[in-house]
């Protein structure tokens, strides 16, 4: 075990962080002038306070230039194992690109891996940091390498159109997978990039439009489930089967009603940084992608009374509405499509029965009720 460090080595160590933090040169060298001053900087690597990677998070190039010189190693890392380049490409601070240049002129390793075997590219690729891919791939990064659990950098980057065609000319490999069998067509098909996935059907990827990972996860599943309107459109059009279930046993119609009340609790009710009207248009604007995802899947022939777990339908999954109110429009497209109004639950609950218990709990939900009840009549 290793001996822990002194108080005054601690103390040196504080001063480190906070000087190399300020970007404050004068304060760096009088601690490299102290007594046992470099061996405590140094100290520090391995650590979630390692020196040269918090410049490099910080941008601080001048910084970077005069701790290299100092003797730190340019492949210094944190406790996750991300160095000054992964920092850099991470989080693109000012003066990235001249940080880069000169962690690359001092022999920094392209490829070197964080304990998620994630590289600098692919964590500038799953930022959407074009000029850094650019600068990365320039001068040699592996396109390939395989991080622990998300494929490759080009999984990593099918949020971002551009960065994913940049990748593809690249050579970036269409067939590598996550650890439960994903492809990168079903991450750009949650990620909701239209561009991204026509540029990966472009490079051959149409063969995923079916191919399921481990849990039954296909493209149009995903882009139902995170709502992604203009990509579900897509996937149809290239013919993406309307009624496949995953591994569970949902629909992509399933998937969408789920996926709002999703939306809504776990991104915009849980977000304390929304005010109530923010809150308000992110719940409106969540309900209208869930919306038209209803109605593409709807014309293409999704049966809306398809069962899930406890004998689910989409009607009665959406009769109770979230904390946010109602869902009075999902619901009046479910019943113009034929839902069936007195389908049940494994309980016996009819969405009368759960639209009027949640009325009685909250009394917003009420719209829902007498829409319900409307159409029973």
């Amino acid at each position: 075990m290793a001996p822990k460090p002194t108080a005054k080595a601690a103390d040196l160590g504080d001063r480190w962080i906070y000087a190399v933090g300020d970007g404050n040169w004068g304060r760096v060298a009088a601690l490299l002038q102290c007594r046992g001053g470099l061996q405590a900087g140094q100290a520090l690597t391995g650590t979630a306070d390692a020196l040269l990677p918090l410049a490099g998070t910080l941008g601080h190039a001048d910084m970077i230039e005069r701790l290299l010189a100092a003797g730190f190693g340019v492949d210094d890392s944190t406790h996750y194992g991300c160095t000054a380049l992964w920092m850099v490409a991470f989080h693109k601070p000012p003066h990235a690109l001249r940080c880069i240049d000169i962690l690359l002129s001092k022999g920094a390793n392209l490829n070197a891996t964080s304990r998620e075997l994630t590289t600098p590219l692919a964590m500038a690729a799953m930022e959407g940091h074009l000029d850094i891919c650019r600068r990365l791939l320039a001068a040699g990064a592996d396109v390939n390498v395989r991080t622990n659990l998300k494929g490759s950098a080009l999984y990593l980057a099918c949020q971002e159109g551009q960065v994913v065609q940049l990748l593809l000319d690249a050579g970036a490999d269409i067939n590598i997978t996550t650890n439960d069998g994903a492809t990168v067509l079903t991450a750009a098909a949650a990620g909701g990039s239209t561009e991204a996935v026509s540029a990966l059907l472009a490079a051959g990827a149409g063969s995923q439009l079916e191919a399921p990972s481990y849990t039954g996860l296909r493209p149009l599943q995903c882009a139902a489930d995170f709502l992604r309107a203009d990509t579900v459109a897509q996937l149809l059009q290239l013919g993406a089967r309307v009624d496949v279930r995953d591994s569970e046993g949902k629909t992509p119609l399933m998937g969408a009603v789920v996926g709002l009340t999703g939306r809504i609790v776990e991104d915009i009710w849980k977000d304390d940084t929304l005010g109530d009207a923010e809150q308000l248009e992110e719940v409106e604007d969540a309900t209208a992608d869930c919306e038209e995802v209803i109605d593409q899947l709807l014309c293409a022939g999704a049966d809306p009374n398809v069962r899930w777990r406890q004998q689910y339908t989409p009607l009665l999954y959406a009769a109770h509405g979230s904390p946010a109110g109602p869902y009075c429009g999902v619901l009046r497209k479910l019943l113009a499509a034929g839902a069936d109004l007195y389908a049940t639950t494994a309980v016996g609950a009819s969405a009368l029965d759960i639209a009027r218990l949640a009325m009685e709990v909250d009394p917003k939900h009420l719209p829902a009720l007498q829409l319900l009840e409307a159409a029973a009549r």
